[in-house]
């Protein structure tokens, strides 16, 4: 059976950040990858994907498990650009 990538504990990113004690994150260039990653104030790190250039508070954090490597936090966008329709009941 063939392993396949996996997201899971996904949070928007002010309940991440307050969840871990948070109160700031930046974007990070490494200098010798020229990879972008995310580190708060108080030392989580994690990827950024490819789709994040900015952080706003539109974005979500999730702990992600590539199909080989170490799991690790993602920061990423919602990418509902293919939902055709959603519904949510009310509170």
């Amino acid at each position: 059976m063939e392993k396949s990538a996996v997201f899971s504990d996904q949070l928007d990113i002010d309940s991440f950040l307050r969840s871990k004690g948070s109160a700031t994150i930046d974007l990070v260039k490494n200098p010798k990858t020229q990879k972008v990653f995310f580190a708060t104030n108080n030392g989580i790190t994690g990827r950024v994907s490819n789709k994040v250039s900015a952080i706003d508070g539109t974005l979500f954090v999730s702990m992600f498990t590539p199909e080989e490597g170490e799991p690790s936090w993602m920061l990423h966008t919602s990418d509902k650009s293919n939902v055709v329709s959603s519904y949510s009941p009310s509170a």
